[in-house]
Formats: C-alpha cells, sequence, structure tokens
C-alpha cells in the first residue's frame, strides 16, 4: 500500500455498511484514482463501526474489501485531542459522544491526513488545516 493520505471517518463507513444515500458516493471516493491504496482507519474508527459487526473476521473483511489500511494513533495525536476537546467543553460544547471526533481529528492533523467525512463541523473548528473531503462533495 503507498503512503496513506486520507483517513476514513466512522460515519461514512456506518455509511456503507448500512447502503444509505451516502454509500455510492463513499465507495466511489474510496476507489477513485486519488484515495485507492492511500486510505486507513485508525483504531478510534475501528471501535466505532465494530457493533455494525457479527465478529472480527467479517469486520476485517469489509475493511479489506474495501481496500483500507489500519494505522495506530500516535501518542501525539491523542495529547492534540485532548487539549481540543478541553476547548470545546471549556467554550460550552455538550456533546459529550465528541472525543472519537477529536482523537480522529487529531490524528489527521498530526500525521498531515485529509479525512473523508460527513461531519465537518468539529474538524473544521478544531483542525482547521486538515482537508476535509466529503462524499458528494456538499460541505455543511
Amino acid at each position: 500500500m503507498a503512503s496513506v493520505k486520507t483517513l476514513i471517518d466512522s460515519n461514512v463507513i456506518i455509511d456503507v455498511i448500512n447502503d444509505t444515500r451516502h454509500a455510492d458516493a463513499v465507495i466511489a471516493m474510496i476507489r477513485s484514482e486519488s484515495m485507492a491504496d492511500r486510505s486507513a482507519v485508525n483504531p478510534i474508527v475501528w471501535s466505532e463501526v465494530a457493533p455494525e459487526f457479527a465478529n472480527g473476521d467479517d469486520q476485517q473483511r469489509f475493511f479489506s474489501d474495501l481496500n483500507l489500511a489500519r494505522v495506530d494513533l500516535p501518542f501525539e495525536a491523542a495529547r492534540e485531542a485532548g487539549i481540543a476537546h478541553f476547548r470545546y467543553r471549556q467554550a460550552g460544547g455538550t456533546r459529550t459522544r465528541t472525543l472519537p471526533d477529536f482523537l480522529i481529528g487529531a490524528h489527521a492533523a498530526v500525521a498531515g491526513y485529509a479525512i473523508l467525512t460527513r461531519d465537518v463541523a468539529v474538524y473544521r473548528h478544531y483542525f482547521p488545516g486538515v482537508e476535509l473531503l466529503v462524499p458528494g462533495g456538499e460541505i455543511r
């Protein structure tokens, strides 16, 4: 696999699993010339989507079929995520489930990856240097 360029967010993986209206666009982007063999998931995404699979073999097969690599989360990214999440909470953020988003965003920022996602708000605000790729091109 060539060097990773794009980290795939949980929400677009769930789109593919559940065959939502975004699924075809997500698959097309992952298989596009610019992303093929250069996309990955990290342990955060892996854990968030695990309940969608009957077992680990099914999960591994799904990601292999999409040709997505697995990359480790650097400790530097974990630190950046914790700081960004703290700033979010200090600014009045009330969503408690956001820490995974901060871990994914910080990982992309530290590693120089883009993120394929439909949920751009946190990434855009707390990780403005990260390129965001949205299925179908719509930005929210």
